[in-house]
């Protein structure tokens, strides 16, 4: 592996990247068939909640490009926009993508990174801003989504 991403599972919230991680290969799964659509998240959780949501509602989550960022920064506001290094990398690596669909979070941190990512994007590149309808992240909506699916009434 080229990347590895340490996290607590004691409630804290301790996160970092192991030693010798390279941030140019971060988790991403490609598409079955060739795609020119790549859907890009903060985190490995949200396209993984990303691929179960697909399958929730009929389709195949394999025939989807998933990628993950391993996380956004903040840019200044004298920075230029730029790329996040897993992005830039799997452009490089799939040239022949077309559009790029963030599913970025809803908080500032993404919402920054989504504006960010969209104006660095070359212009031959469609950017479509699509973060999750309600909560945080992609995870924390497909959650919420499993819960409300199961306190509905049972057809019989």
């Amino acid at each position: 592996p080229r990347r590895i991403d340490l996290r607590a599972t004691d409630g804290t919230d301790f996160k970092c990247a192991a030693l010798g991680s390279d941030r140019h290969f971060p988790f991403r799964r490609y598409a079955a068939r060739d795609s020119a659509e790549v859907h890009v998240f903060e985190g490995s959780v949200d396209a993984l909640s990303y691929a179960t949501l697909l399958r929730r509602a009929g389709r195949d989550w394999r025939q989807y490009n998933l990628l993950s960022l391993c996380g956004v920064y903040r840019t200044k506001a004298a920075e230029m926009p730029r790329l996040p290094v897993a992005l830039g990398q799997y452009l490089t690596d799939s040239p022949n993508t077309e559009t790029v669909v963030l599913h970025l979070d809803n908080d500032l941190p993404g919402r920054l990174a989504a504006q960010s990512i969209a104006a660095a994007l070359p212009e031959n590149i469609r950017c479509l801003d699509r973060p999750p309808p309600c909560g945080k992240d992609v995870n924390e909506y497909l959650c919420s989504s499993v819960r409300a699916r199961s306190k509905a009434p049972t057809e019989r």
